[in-house]
């Protein structure tokens, strides 16, 4: 059922034009010569009802234009009616509305909490199914989380000092078109965990001050420029009218690709979260435009390869969270030309197994490293973490870690190192870290032991102690092996087990055994020294049996040493492996004499003959 009202325009209040020309509704000229006052608040509040009325029922009364029909002109030219046409049950509560709004000021629905004094409005879990419209005009801030809100179509018009806005959690699942159009000054809107699936290209018109919006929780499954079709996405028409915004959260959605133009050039954009989608593909122009991007948040997604080139214009980034994706890999010099970066998140890599050990050479002010739970990491390159002067802060907890060396890390600048949840092998080799859990323990004792008597014991009344002292979680880290020590805290392992220091008996053994081996080795070589030097060579008065042959293999000449027992002088026979050349005598340089039987004065004779001195001469053997 409708009511229709027949109301003569021309005797209503003139009301003056904007700059488009186009006449303002009768009831904007209500008390605006007014100063302000309490009923001026009123009257105000019942011209922006009334302003919703006419927004919504107020329409021109049909002018027939067909010929024949001249009362009909003749009535709209004359009295140039209008016709308003509600639903009952909408003008019984407009009615309802405006007999309340007489008696008092704004009202606070029940179980809500305002306050105006500072404009705020709190209607949180209250079961809220509309948003309230009885609220102090000039009202800043209105919370309406988690009610049953479904939508905010011309429920906001009421509100144009509205800073920020709250409708997280309930049942939206669309913001309408041009739903925010007074809503210039609105700086924060939180749209959170509802059910919206499409945001037209009209959405954020009006929104020219917003800098956080907060869309994660919803159900967007594509970030496209498709501005132009009414898809489940979010057009860039749509963010391209927010120039002043500064934080843009698209988390928890099912977005699977970002295209090159999906984000526009949004100059003054400072966090970009798009964790918790399906994301496989990244355009290499997606995140051009994002010239002051501090904070990405890519977290749990679906991509492959760190995404190099993209990463690469975000010269002013930050803080850059890519955990929870399917990298296999850390290649080098992956996050090139990030020098801003500070703060980097690598965890939950569940099929991550190499780290390279130039990943991080670009972060020169890199302040902060996360590698946590990568289950399939093993190792890391030694010296990794030392091209990065600034690092203070690293966590590997919850790798899979056995072994680690004090060179893995620049202990020497570092205030934290967290090791916890690692199946660590505590021996000799993690001396190193038992040493450093030790001087932590030690010196946490001393600073619980010299608290006042009034203070708290607790860890956040304990201060560390003046000389800096590297902070571990060392009521976490827990030995994996040898069995000994097996599931102890690294602090409570026995020193004996990691020092591997050398007992007595062991050195005693040792050099039991060293001397034994060298006085074997050095009786051998005596023993076949002496036998050397003292076998006296027996003369061979034959030639091998295997030189059977009278010419094989030429003539050899052979010196051979024998001691003469008449004179003490030393006989020389020169003898061929030729039996023929013993039965010649020769006396030319190229001869020689028959060697049967000789002595001294016949080799000197030969000798000379032959052209050869020095054997008048005993050798000096």
């Amino acid at each position: 059922m409708n009511c229709y009202f027949v109301v003569k325009e021309d005797e209503l209040p003139d009301s003056p034009r904007p700059e488009g020309g186009l006449p303002l509704l009768p009831i904007d000229a209500i008390g605006t010569s007014e100063p302000w006052s309490p009923q001026r608040k009123k009257s105000k509040m019942i011209q922006n009802v009334v302003r919703k009325i006419t927004s919504t029922c107020w329409r021109w009364f049909p002018k027939f234009s067909h010929r024949g029909h001249g009362e009909s002109r003749l009535l709209v030219k004359k009295h140039r009616l209008r016709i308003i046409s509600c639903n009952t049950m909408t003008l019984v509560f407009i009615v309802i509305f405006l007999m309340l709004i007489g008696h008092g000021d704004a009202i606070c629905p029940a179980k809500c909490s305002c306050d105006d004094d500072t404009l705020r409005a709190s209607c949180e879990e209250t079961g809220l199914e509309v948003v309230p419209i009885q609220l102090n005009p000039d009202i800043r801030t209105i919370n309406l989380r988690d009610n049953r809100i479904a939508d905010v179509h011309y429920t906001l018009t009421f509100y144009s000092n509205l800073r920020a806005l709250d409708v997280s959690r309930n049942r939206i699942s669309s913001l309408g078109s041009n739903d925010f159009m007074l809503q210039e000054k609105l700086v924060s809107l939180n749209a959170s965990g509802n059910q919206i699936t499409n945001l037209s290209k009209f959405t954020f018109s009006g929104l020219k001050s917003l800098r956080n919006l907060d869309l994660s929780g919803n159900q967007i499954e594509t970030l496209e420029d498709l501005s132009d079709n009414q898809l489940l996405d979010v057009p860039t028409g749509a963010l391209r009218r927010l120039p002043s915004l500064r934080t843009l959260n698209l988390g928890d959605n099912l977005i699977e690709t970002i295209s090159d133009d999906a984000i526009p050039n949004l100059r003054d954009l400072r966090s970009l979260s798009l964790e918790w989608n399906v994301i496989s593909y990244i355009h290499n122009a997606a995140f051009d435009g994002l010239l002051s991007l501090e904070f990405l948040n890519i977290s749990y997604n679906n991509l492959t390869d760190v995404p190099k080139q993209q990463l690469s214009k975000l010269t002013s980034l930050e803080e850059l969270d890519l955990s929870g994706n399917q990298f296999i890999a850390i290649g080098p010099i992956a996050f090139q030309s990030l020098f801003e970066l500070r703060r980097l998140r690598l965890s939950s890599l569940p099929r991550l197994e190499k780290v390279d050990v130039r990943a991080f050479v670009d972060n020169i002010k890199l302040q902060s490293v996360f590698m946590e739970r990568n289950i399939e990491l093993n190792n890391i390159p030694t010296r990794l973490f030392h091209g990065n002067p600034l690092l203070v802060d690293i966590s590997v907890r919850g790798n899979n870690f056995i072994l680690l060396d004090a060179s893995h890390f620049p202990l020497d600048q570092m205030d934290s190192l967290y090791l916890a949840g690692n199946p660590l092998h505590c021996n000799c080799s993690m001396l190193w870290l038992w040493m450093l859990a030790r001087k932590q323990y030690d010196a946490d004792l001393i600073n619980v032991t010299h608290l006042p008597p009034t203070t708290d014991a607790s860890p956040t009344a304990v201060t560390k102690a003046p000389n800096r002292i590297l902070q571990l979680d060392i009521d976490e880290i827990r030995c994996e092996g040898p069995e000994t020590v097996r599931h102890l805290l690294l602090v409570d392992v026995p020193e004996e087990e990691v020092r591997c220091d050398i007992s007595w008996l062991a050195v005693i053994i040792v050099t039991i055994v060293v001397f034994t081996l060298f006085a074997v080795t050095c009786g051998f070589l005596l023993f076949l020294g002496s036998d050397r030097w003292c076998k006296k060579p027996e003369l061979a008065d034959t030639l091998p049996s295997h030189l059977h042959h009278p010419h094989q293999n030429g003539g050899v000449l052979m010196l051979v040493q024998k001691k003469d027992k008449m004179d003490g002088m030393d006989d020389f026979m020169l003898k061929s492996k030729d039996p023929m050349v013993n039965d010649v005598q020769y006396h030319t340089p190229h001869s020689l004499a028959t060697w049967d039987s000789i002595n001294k004065e016949n080799v000197v004779a030969d000798n000379r003959g032959l052209g050869i001195t020095g054997f008048d001469k005993p050798p000096n053997l």
